[in-house]
């Protein structure tokens, strides 16, 4: 139970940890983070964010 919650926890805090520093390295200057091109970077940072709980709290 404490790594599904962890999980969730995880992917909700990495579209914002994660994928903000992804688009803030990648992003195109000036372009909006929610744009449907950026959109890659919140998935990317939603995914291993909820990896990584998993990860830490499977052990």
């Amino acid at each position: 139970m404490l790594t599904f919650i962890a999980a969730i926890i995880g992917y909700f805090a990495g579209e914002f940890l994660i994928g903000g520093i992804l688009f803030a390295l990648f992003g195109k200057i000036g372009s909006d983070p929610n744009a449907p091109e950026n959109a890659i970077y919140s998935w990317i940072g939603k995914i291993a964010g909820a990896l990584l709980a998993i990860w830490l709290t499977s052990n």
